[in-house]
């Protein structure tokens, strides 16, 4: 469905409370005028909202959950969140989609930056230039 000029407000206030970096390219990312579309996804485990502007995903949300931003977004304005770094080993299998573990963060190649518990974080590579995930972290660094 549509979202009316008020959500599209509200979503833009949102994304930037919650990513400062980004509040001079808002208009780039989400533009006052676009139509932006809402979808929901409602599962047994998961109520999933997805937000699109000209079928080109810009956001997913989870529930109450905070913003995440589509991984396109995230590698043309890396600045706007911390970044976490996995050891080499780890690669293969987070880019098949599996979950992101404390020693593959605290290993030699691993590499962690302050970040509390609930926040989404980018996460990289040992040796490579852009982000291969993006991630919501359920521990705070300290507790990690």
């Amino acid at each position: 469905m549509p979202l009316r000029q008020s959500s599209i407000r509200d979503l833009r206030n949102r994304l930037v409370t919650q990513f400062p970096p980004i509040e001079p390219f808002l208009e780039e990312i989400l533009p006052r005028k676009a139509s932006v579309m809402q979808y929901h996804f409602r599962g047994s485990y998961s109520n999933i909202s997805i937000y699109t502007i000209t079928g080109r995903v810009v956001l997913l949300q989870n529930r109450d959950g905070p913003l995440i931003p589509h991984l396109r977004i995230l590698h043309k304005y890396p600045f706007m969140m911390k970044h976490m770094q996995v050891d080499r080993g780890a690669i293969s299998f987070v880019i098949r989609g599996a979950d992101i573990m404390c020693p593959g963060l605290t290993s030699p190649g691993g590499r962690m930056v302050e970040a509390q518990a609930g926040e989404v974080v980018a996460i990289m590579a040992e040796g490579k230039q852009h982000a291969v995930a993006l991630g919501l972290t359920l521990l705070s660094t300290g507790e990690m």
